[in-house]
């Protein structure tokens, strides 16, 4: 996982705004499908990125409850379709080992396997930016 400056979108931008909560996850998929076309992204591995940025949003970003909201941000960079996630929380992001025993903490790890990139930002407010730079879709 890298931090660096996150990609410029070169078209719209499509964002949602959720609450942090388990329900918002598949709040968070179905935004994403509606705009994977829009970006050229496939939609399964879009949905699958999604699900695990914004669970980690909901379980580790929200600031122990402190923060109540996500955002959601889809858009089209240079580099490809480009997925963010901003949560409260200021602490990093780890990617587990995907041959751990353990019963969590792999997902981040598979999300850097389906994308480019898996990156993210501190924010001088507080908090972060979480985000995944994916393949374009191939017409």
């Amino acid at each position: 996982m890298i931090t660096a400056a996150r990609p410029r979108p070169v078209s719209g931008v499509s964002s949602l705004l959720l609450r942090a909560s388990p329900e918002s996850v598949g709040r968070a998929r179905s935004f994403i499908a509606a705009h994977s076309d829009t970006y050229d992204a496939d939609p399964d591995t879009c949905q699958a990125i999604i699900s695990e940025l914004a669970t980690n949003a909901v379980v580790h970003g929200s600031n122990g409850g402190r923060c109540e909201a996500i955002i959601i941000r889809f858009y089209l960079s240079d580099q490809g379709p480009v997925i963010e996630v901003w949560d409260g929380s200021n602490a990093a992001p780890i990617a587990g080992r995907l041959e751990s025993m353990h019963e969590s903490g792999r997902g981040l790890a598979m999300v850097e396997l389906m994308s480019r990139t898996l990156g993210y930002v501190p924010l001088v407010q507080g908090g972060k930016i979480v985000y995944a730079i994916l393949e374009r879709e191939q017409a």
